[in-house]
Order: C-alpha cells, then structure tokens, then sequence
C-alpha cells in the first residue's frame, strides 16, 4: 500500500517552523550582534595606544597622529603608554603581539604595513621608517572616515553612534616606490 502524504499538513509545518525561527532571530538577534559585534570605534574608552619600547621617530609620530584624530572624532583622550597595562589597546609599531601574529618588521619594505583587528586589539604597524605613519593614515580614513583633503584642511567626522568594526587582517604594498604629490601647497604667496 503506498504510503500517502499529506502535502498540506507539511506545508503548514514548515510554514510554522518559518515563523519560529523567524521570531528567535528577531528576539534574540540583538543579543547575538552584541557578543559577535568587534570593536565599537565610537566608544574606545577604556582602550589605550601602545607603542614599543624602542620606538622609532616615525612611531611615535604615528601613534601622537592617531590620539589627536580619535580625540577629535570621538572626544576620547587615549593615553600613549609603553607597556600595555589593559586589555583592550591599540598597538602602534613592533610588540610582542606582533610576533604572535607572525608580523615581523623584517617582512616589510619602508613603506608597507600591515592592520589586524579583533574585539580587544588593534594593530597597526609597518616598514620602517614610513609604514606605520601610512598605516594610521590608511586606518583612520578607512575605519574612521577622516578624509586628509589639503595640507591645511581636513575632514574628521563625530562618531557619536555606534561604529562597530569587525575582524581584520589587512596587508597593504604600495605598487610604487616613491609617493610625492607636488601641487604647490607648499609655497608661499
């Protein structure tokens, strides 16, 4: 005897399975988001700014840069230590972490970087002696939106809402080998 199927039946199972799943992801979905979300640029407090014992000028340059254009964006006042004394930091230039994440100062020409983020760290280093400096400029126009338009004049955008990132692991070489972009700014009328 074949065996029949109620098609109907069927359809209004599935049809309320669709609906309870739907209902899950809409009640509980916030949560989820929450515990998966990355780092919230918008509120680093809390966050430090790292950079190496043996900094090189152009590091700490990077890593001054990068505290005065948080703090204009999120009027967050990081501290720049050379240790990291917290869980959530921002390392600038060559750490330990770095060799945990099989970055190492060798592998980079002058002006390559490398940025890695997760939900407590963020890594921003590169070649000496101008890869770090391109890497905070490359971070904060991609992840903050700050736009370097003239040599006087840029634009920092408030983040006040929520600004999540998610994980990063990004590798930057310039194709070229000299950057100069003379357009005159530099003399005086």
């Amino acid at each position: 005897m074949p065996v029949r199927y109620n098609f109907r039946k069927y359809f209004m199972e599935t049809r309320y399975c669709n609906r309870l799943y739907i209902c899950i992801i809409l009640c509980f979905g916030p949560l989820l988001a929450g515990v998966f979300a990355g780092t919230d640029l918008a509120n680093l407090d809390g966050w430090s700014i790292v950079v190496p014992a043996f900094a090189s000028e152009a590091e700490v340059f990077a890593a001054n840069e990068l505290k005065a254009f948080i703090k204009q964006a999120t009027d967050v006042n990081l501290p720049i230590t050379k240790h990291a004394e917290q869980n959530q930091v921002i390392y600038v230039g060559y750490n330990k972490l770095c060799d945990v994440n099989y970055v190492s100062k060798e592998d980079y020409g002058a002006e390559e970087f490398r940025i890695i983020a997760d939900a407590n760290h963020i890594i921003i280093a590169g070649g000496r002696p101008r890869g770090t400096i391109y890497a905070v400029y490359t971070f904060l126009e991609d992840y903050f939106g700050i736009r370097f338009l003239t040599m006087d004049n840029t634009f920092v955008p408030r983040l006040t809402n929520q600004h999540v990132i998610g994980n990063i692991d990004r590798r930057y070489e310039p194709e070229l080998v000299y950057r100069n972009v003379y357009s005159g700014e530099d003399r005086k009328s």
